[in-house]
């Protein structure tokens, strides 16, 4: 629904509802790209397909001795991002 471009919706009210009803509100569970498991913590105030989250499971399932607070809207060196969400428990 969120890819730029999609014709079958209208990004402005698509981004307008999502700001209303929250996509990844605090304390989902998020599977991210990096098959990392953790917990939202915090929503982004600008794009709410980016949230902050508390990686708990590293990629192979293990669990974490400390945990990791990751923003999902850091990017790398060449400007791409370094970790999305992928699947939600809600």
């Amino acid at each position: 629904m969120g890819e730029q471009g999609n014709p079958a919706f209208n990004q402005t009210l698509l981004r307008r509802f999502v700001n209303l009803m929250g996509l990844f509100p605090i304390g989902t569970i998020v599977r991210l790209s990096t098959e990392e498991i953790g917990v939202v913590t915090a929503e982004h105030p600008e794009d709410p397909f980016r949230p902050q989250v508390k990686i708990l499971f590293d990629s192979e399932g293990a669990r974490l001795e400390s945990e990791l607070l990751v923003n999902t809207w850091e990017r790398d060196s060449r400007g791409a991002f370094l970790r999305a969400v992928v699947e939600s428990s809600g």
